[in-house]
């Protein structure tokens, strides 16, 4: 998957079609859809083509439990089109090519992962507004953000990596701490693999790792967030990163791919964005390096 281009006009069109829409008019599905359940799934792909002949995969999964769903309607009425745009214009990576996916909680949900194809262009929305908004997740402190680590490492294949041992880029956005780790039986059900042992988060994310540069975005800044940083410190280092303003997701994506393929300075990335904007971005990214060599133990992001 990959093919056809990003078209700016036809992605100014939806928006204005879904300005005044809620997240359940723009997700109305009741159930898993076909396309974006993870169970059985061979293999999602990233390829080059004569269009886009050094593509990059960059993979966003959204937490789409209780409360969360305001973020979800943020990136179908901007968060999408700003990614595009901003990649395609900045070029931290040549030919970036998007996939969306859905967390839940792999102990309470009948749909903790969903997960799109790979996209160039604005058939990506189409699969975006496939995915359920289950809403549910469980009352056991944290949600699955590493089942997407697990089927990203064990059921993808990029020629980014493949061709040019260049790592692509997964995205974890959510409020909740750290996850438990996935079962057996969990990784059966869900995504139909046979594994012979129960998988901590630690686990999956080294499988990930190996593939990808792996963030996580803490959305919000209150009191709760501030007790969950540790952990997500902890287990990822300034790659835990919080996100105050949940408007300017694809702007942090974006300054966040930035950095780490050593394009541009801190500074030069928080000039390059205006007013409220650069504010934001400066205070989510000032602890991280430049480059993806090194990172720091300094503490996850702050506000």
């Amino acid at each position: 998957m990959g093919g056809g281009s990003y078209s700016s006009s036809q992605w100014t069109s939806y928006a204005r079609s879904t300005a005044t829409k809620s997240a359940s008019q723009i997700y109305s599905q009741s159930q898993i859809h076909k396309d974006l359940n993870p169970l059985n799934v061979k293999i999602r792909e990233s390829r080059d083509s004569t269009e886009h002949p050094e593509s990059c995969p960059v993979a966003v999964f959204t937490d789409v439990t209780g409360s969360m769903g305001y973020l979800s309607e943020a990136i179908a009425k901007k968060a999408v089109g700003v990614l595009f745009e901003e990649l395609l214009e900045r070029q931290p990576v040549k030919d970036p090519q998007l996939m969306f996916g859905a967390i839940g909680d792999v102990w309470s949900d009948e749909a903790p992962l969903q997960v799109s194809q790979y996209e160039s262009d604005n058939r990506i929305v189409e699969q975006l507004e496939n995915i359920w908004l289950e809403g549910c997740g469980g009352g056991n402190g944290g949600e699955s953000y590493d089942i997407p680590w697990y089927f990203m490492a064990t059921h993808t294949s990029t020629d980014s990596f493949e061709k040019r041992q260049h790592k692509g880029y997964i995205f974890t956005i959510g409020d909740e701490p750290i996850p438990h780790g996935l079962r057996v039986d969990e990784v059966k059900k869900f995504i139909g693999d046979d594994i012979e042992s129960d998988l901590t988060p630690e686990q999956s994310l080294k499988m990930a790792e190996r593939y990808y540069n792996v963030y996580h975005i803490i959305v919000g800044n209150n009191t709760y967030n501030g007790n969950i940083k540790q952990g997500w410190n902890n287990l990822l280092g300034e790659r835990a990163v919080v996100l105050e303003d949940h408007t300017k997701l694809a702007e942090l994506i974006v300054s966040l791919i930035q950095l780490n393929e050593g394009m541009m300075t801190k500074a030069q990335v928080v000039d390059s964005w205006n007013g409220d904007t650069s504010l934001v971005i400066a205070k989510s990214i000032k602890d991280i390096s430049v480059g993806s060599a090194k990172i720091s133990q300094s503490g996850v992001v702050t506000l």
